[in-house]
C-alpha cells in the first residue's frame, strides 16, 4: 500500500474537512494568490479549487504531490504543485495574498521546535504585508481525560529528555497499519498559548478559531503582520 493511500484512508478521514474549509473561506483573501503548505494528498486544494483562488500546493513528499496531481487531473482542476520543503520555500518575498496549512503540519513527525520557527519565518516571508496566515494545530488537551493524564505524560517526557532523547512536552504517538506491519509515528500537540506564542515570536498579530467550545481537538491560529512591521516594510519600498 502506498503512503498516499495510507494517508487518505487512515489520517485524512479523521480530519474535520468541512470545518477546515469553512474556516479557511472566512480568512483567505478572495480571488487572491494562495499557498497551501504541506498539501498532503490535496484535501483542501480539491475542496477550495472551485473558488476564485489562484492556488499553489507544496509538500516535501513527492508521492503525495503525485497523488494530488492525479486527483486534480481527474477533476480537470488547474492547480500548480511543487515538491518543496517548508523550511526553504522556493518563492519570492510577499508572493502570496494568503498562506494556509492544515493537518498539524507544524507538529508533524520529525519537526522540532527550531523547524517550526523556520517554517513560520518562511511562511511569513512569502506572505504579503496585508495578507493572512492561517495554520491548523491539533490541541493537546482535547478530551476531559487528557487533563487527568497530563502529569503522567509530562513525567515520561521529562524522563526521556533526561535520557538524551529529542522529545518535547506535548509529543504523542499514533500507530498506522501498513500492509503487513504497524508503524508508530511521533507528533506534537499544541496548547493554544503555545501556538499563539509561536506566531507572536514572528511579530504576527493573532486570532484563534477553535473547533468546539470547551474541549476542542483542532484549532486555527490566524496571523497578520503587526502595524510596526507593516510600517517598516512600507518605508523600505
Amino acid at each position: 500500500m502506498r503512503r498516499a493511500d495510507i494517508y487518505d484512508s487512515q489520517f485524512a478521514k479523521a480530519l474535520p474537512l468541512e470545518w477546515e474549509k469553512s474556516t479557511l473561506e472566512s480568512f483567505l483573501k478572495p480571488e487572491g494568490k494562495t499557498l497551501d503548505v504541506g498539501c498532503g494528498t490535496g484535501r483542501l486544494l480539491l475542496s477550495l479549487g472551485g473558488k476564485r483562488l489562484d492556488l499553489i500546493g507544496v509538500d516535501m513528499d513527492r508521492e503525495f504531490v503525485y497523488a494530488t496531481r492525479d486527483k486534480l487531473k481527474e477533476r480537470k482542476m488547474g492547480v500548480d504543485l511543487i515538491v518543496a520543503d517548508a523550511r526553504n520555500l522556493p518563492f519570492r518575498d510577499a508572493a502570496f495574498d494568503s498562506v494556509f496549512s492544515t493537518g498539524n503540519v507544524l507538529g508533524d513527525v520529525n519537526v522540532q521546535a527550531k523547524d517550526r520557527e523556520l517554517m513560520l519565518t518562511q511562511i511569513t516571508r512569502v506572505t504579503q504585508t496585508k495578507g493572512t496566515i492561517t495554520i491548523e494545530f491539533v490541541h493537546r488537551y482535547w478530551k476531559p481525560k487528557d487533563l487527568l493524564g497530563w502529569l503522567w505524560r509530562y513525567f515520561i517526557t521529562a524522563w526521556k529528555k533526561f535520557g538524551g532523547n529529542a522529545v518535547e512536552y506535548g509529543d504523542y504517538t499514533e500507530t498506522y497499519r501498513m500492509e503487513d506491519h504497524r508503524v508508530t509515528l511521533t507528533f506534537h500537540a499544541f496548547t493554544t498559548h503555545e501556538a499563539e506564542k509561536l506566531f507572536k515570536s514572528r511579530r504576527l498579530a493573532t486570532k484563534t478559531e477553535k473547533r468546539g467550545r470547551f474541549f476542542h481537538d483542532w484549532f486555527f491560529v490566524i496571523g497578520s503582520k503587526v502595524a510596526e512591521q507593516i510600517g517598516r516594510e512600507e518605508n523600505q519600498t
